[in-house]
């Protein structure tokens, strides 16, 4: 390393620690670690009295570190002080604390680079810094309903609910660039139907679609109007592996590089090369010089190019800080990690299984603890008429959001008084399904000619003395 913090002293054959390092050496010290591990734009301040520098990660993840020098620094620790703009200010008091008992460890060394490595290894590796709020949120509404399990560097969460048999996990992911990029939603092993998973997982992304858009969470945990489910996407990889990008300045580096080293190793080879005759010493040794001098310029020449390879790099780093640091929050993007945890939750996992039918007041969901007999000499007949009576106490979503069994539902619709409304709605919506027609005229007429046909067969039976 370019700075020793620790000197040590060889007394008697053991190591002892060197006395402290002096209040304006450690304060030299810290300013040159400072100048030589961040960039320009990220130091604000640079003084014997204090350093002021920027931690960034994204516009929603920004830290100011303030570091305070006090007259006996070294041998005490200094004033620490952070500010936010998008963390909580108990998030910044509790990472304050951590930062004065890593100066602690150090005391009589410069202790800057702890501090700054602390809060640098925290702002870049907890990919929740941006939400740290919401989890807080979300740890309390999921208290006792459901298990979380986090995992800090991939942004990861997962949660697992059981309510009345029914159980379902959820996976999901917090972006990079959240909250301007939604929250990524996964399904996984569930003991719902899949066409009930489909839709709710289509409305849940719709709920971050809305509040990526900036409308607010009550607006966006409203119910979707389409009730038809979706088809089941197709698997594609989902390995998540970071695709390489191959650019013309990249194969120009690889091939100067290969060219290069190819180019040492033949030389290489000419220097170390022996003769067998001593008529051919004059003509290897002239070989060898040459090779020598060829190895010599061109370990001069990669030396040069390798400073203004720094340079340059140096250079997009600085424009990099520069633009982080014009970074604005955005007007209209809002959290969407709460609102669809909340509604997932809320409206789906814990509550659909406790769903009573609107008309008979019975479970829309089937009992997972009965199991339908499947013995005897009548097991085809009986797999059978329970098969079609699943068919018939299907769940269905009316368009007001709520749930009817498939009979159920077919009777309130294709029975008079036709257009019925809600009775469980604040607003009487109206009770339709796109699986039936939308006009109640129609559906009048179909009753109308259903009931004619009940009346010629009824007739038919009295004529034929059938009943």
């Amino acid at each position: 390393p370019k700075h020793t913090y620790i000197i040590y002293i060889i007394l008697y054959g053991e190591m002892e620690i060197a006395s402290e390092i002096h209040h304006d050496d450690a304060i030299r010290q810290d300013h040159l670690f400072v100048t030589a591990v961040l960039p320009p734009a990220a130091i604000i301040t640079l003084t014997k009295e204090y350093v002021t520098v920027v931690i960034i990660r994204t516009a929603y993840s920004k830290l100011q570190l303030r570091v305070q020098y006090v007259e006996n620094y070294p041998s005490n620790c200094p004033i620490i002080e952070l500010s936010s703009p998008t963390l909580p200010m108990a998030l910044l008091r509790t990472k304050e604390k951590e930062c004065i008992e890593k100066a602690s460890t150090v005391l009589g060394q410069p202790q800057l680079r702890v501090i700054y490595d602390h809060l640098y290894s925290f702002m870049h590796t907890n990919m929740f810094v941006s939400c740290w709020k919401e989890m807080k949120q979300l740890a309390a509404l999921c208290e006792g309903k459901a298990s979380v399990s986090v995992d800090e560097k991939e942004g990861l969460i997962l949660l697992k609910t059981v309510c009345k048999g029914y159980s379902q996990q959820f996976k999901l992911k917090v972006p990079y660039m959240y909250p301007e990029e939604g929250l990524q939603i996964e399904f996984g092993a569930s003991s719902f139907p899949q066409e009930i998973q489909y839709m709710y997982h289509a409305q849940a992304c719709e709920v971050v679609r809305r509040c990526v858009a900036g409308i607010s969470a009550e607006q966006a945990t409203q119910l979707s109007q389409s009730t038809a489910p979706k088809l089941p996407p197709q698997k594609t990889s989902s390995k998540g592996e970071p695709v390489l990008k191959i650019t013309q300045d990249n194969l120009k580096i690889l091939k100067r590089d290969v060219n290069v080293l190819k180019q040492i190793t033949d030389l290489r080879a000419a220097t170390q090369s022996k003769g067998s005759h001593s008529s051919q010493a004059s003509e290897i040794t002239s070989e060898r010089r040459e090779a020598r001098k060829e190895l010599r310029r061109l370990a001069q020449s990669e030396s040069t190019a390798e400073v203004e390879l720094k340079r340059q790099l140096q250079q997009q780093e600085e424009e990099a800080m520069q633009q982080l640091l014009r970074c604005k929050l955005s007007d209209t993007a809002l959290p969407s990690l709460l609102p669809a945890v909340n509604f997932l939750l809320m409206q789906f996992a814990l509550t659909l299984p406790a769903e009573l039918c609107q008309a008979c007041n019975q479970p829309v969901l089937p009992n997972r603890s009965v199991t339908n007999p499947s013995s005897g000499s009548n097991s085809s007949s009986s797999s059978g008429s329970a098969q079609a009576e699943l068919q018939q106490q299907r769940p269905m979503r009316a368009i007001c959001g709520h749930w009817l069994h498939h009979s159920c539902l077919d009777r309130m619709l294709t029975t008079p008084p036709f257009g019925k409304t809600c009775s469980v709605c604040a607003d009487q919506r109206r009770i339709w399904h796109p699986d039936w027609s939308e006009d109640p005229r129609q559906l009048e007429k179909a009753w109308q000619c259903k009931q004619a046909r009940l009346r010629e067969m009824a007739d038919v039976s009295d004529f034929m003395g059938m009943s």
